[in-house]
């Protein structure tokens, strides 16, 4: 038998004009650098994932109109700076929406000139302001709502479109409109609070923790408190107990459970149990190859 020696790959190197971080907090970031080009604009981009899916009953539409307060209000730059950053922010070549809401997801879009820091250092007061000083009144939520264009753009483009609808046909989605208006008359309060506990909050933990507290039929505790507990737990985490804690779990006898469609053929358990049990058991591989 012929055993042929096997190619080498050249180990990836990641491009070292792209770099990454992120905070203790959750917050994660991304930049790439183009010196060679220096014509380039500055393309800003803030992603929160959080959407339509995170309001409450009562408050459907809030999260569309939280993005079109963002984009009229800020606690830190004045009417005038706004105005003058929005001008300045879009590209003519590649224009996008200011603002994006979807199900799972918001996204802000800033397209800066180069070698303008004053317009850079606006953008960046201006992002930080809506993830945490958005100011919030009922005059400001009024002069929005007074406003017909809505300068807010949705992913999908076109929510009603035929292919996008029979796409969600049985999916909870469906029910879903990030672009749904607010129910009027609009509750500031309700609005502040709906700000205040998903600003930093990703949709996932949100839906886990609503799902489990309906579940066990207890109420929640506050988002903050959850926050702290839940890093303090993963600061705590180390490689070695979570190591133990899945080896725990693995040595369990596990019993498998098969729903199946009426009318389709039906499956061997014996055969999904024993392919299962030869998956999650600790192969012990060995030989010696030769041949003549």
């Amino acid at each position: 038998m012929w055993l042929l020696p096997s190619a080498q790959a050249e180990a990836l190197q990641p491009d070292p004009a792209w770099r990454q971080g992120g905070l203790p907090t959750g917050f994660s970031w991304q930049l790439f650098s183009t010196p060679q080009r220096p014509n380039d604009r500055i393309e800003l981009r803030l992603r929160i994932n959080t959407g339509s899916l995170a309001e409450s009953s009562q408050q459907i539409g809030s999260a569309h109109l939280l993005q079109r307060l963002s984009l009229g209000h800020s606690g830190s730059l004045s009417t005038l700076q706004l105005r003058s950053l929005w001008q300045q922010s879009l590209d003519d070549e590649r224009p996008l929406p200011l603002a994006i809401s979807s199900y799972d997801f918001t996204i802000y879009n800033l397209s800066l000139l180069n070698n303008r820091p004053d317009l850079l250092k606006d953008a960046l007061v201006w992002l930080s302001d809506i993830t945490g000083k958005l100011a919030l009144n009922e005059h400001g939520v009024q002069t929005v709502m007074s406003v017909c264009i809505d300068p807010v753009g949705t992913f999908p483009p076109n929510l009603q479109d035929a292919w996008w609808r029979c796409r969600l046909k049985g999916s909870t989605l469906a029910a879903q409109d990030p672009a749904q208006p607010v129910k009027l008359p609009v509750n500031v309060a309700q609005l502040s609070k709906l700000f205040a506990a998903y600003a930093h909050t990703g949709t996932d933990v949100l839906m886990s923790q609503r799902l489990g507290s309906q579940q066990r039929g207890v109420v929640d505790i506050a988002l903050e408190q959850y926050q702290r507990l839940r890093q303090t737990f993963l600061f705590g985490l180390t490689l070695e107990a979570l190591d133990w804690e899945l080896k725990l779990q693995l040595s369990q006898d596990v019993t498998l459970a098969l729903k199946q469609p009426e009318g389709e053929p039906e499956m061997s358990m014996k055969q999904l149990q024993e392919t299962y049990n030869s998956i999650m058991s600790t192969a012990s591989c060995g030989g010696e190859s030769g041949g003549s």
